[in-house]
């Protein structure tokens, strides 16, 4: 697998046999007090970590394809896939999470909520309580990707759309016609 290091990209030597769909790395505070760590998705439930020094096979518990990955700090990350698979890393093991069922390609962690993009909707899982909500209208659906801002807004890029949160609600942002 590619590693980046302080003289640049180099191969860490080691292969693996399943399509990687997303990574996730630690914020950049957390790294620096000694935790690099990222993890990387994909194919077949498959989930790696990296320690800063190679990668591990950790075990996701399910034979679906994981699309996305997110987290909060090492040890609060956050992965879905297709058929409501979600998953939440505790720090010791990956756990199950009950999820609808569609297939999320998109997730987004924060210490209050995981936003899960999937083909059919946006849902939001409030971690307080374990509910999942729907999120903005019906045209919100297809998100392929979900960032927050600087702001705090959360972006979602899909079928062709971006919206952004605004004021509890999602709107559609304008682009350029030829995109």
């Amino acid at each position: 697998l590619p590693v980046r290091g302080e003289s640049g990209w180099h191969l860490d030597g080691s292969q693996i046999q399943r399509d990687l769909r997303a990574i996730w790395a630690v914020p950049d505070d957390e790294a620096a007090s000694g935790g690099t760590r990222a993890w990387a998705v994909g194919e077949a439930g498959t989930i790696l970590l990296w320690n800063g020094n190679g990668w591990s096979t950790q075990t996701s518990f399910t034979d679906k394809t994981l699309y996305a990955v997110s987290g909060v700090t090492g040890s609060d990350v956050w992965a879905a896939g297709e058929d409501g698979a979600v998953r939440h890393w505790d720090g010791l093991a990956w756990q199950t999470v009950a999820a609808p069922e569609d297939d999320y390609e998109a997730i987004l962690a924060d210490a209050d909520s995981v936003y899960a993009a999937g083909a059919i909707r946006l849902r939001k899982l409030d971690r307080a309580s374990g509910t999942w909500t729907l999120e903005g209208a019906p045209a919100v659906q297809g998100v392929r990707g979900l960032l927050r801002s600087g702001d705090g807004r959360i972006l979602a890029l899909g079928t062709g759309r971006l919206f952004v949160s605004e004021d509890g609600g999602w709107t559609a942002i304008a682009t350029p016609p030829d995109v």
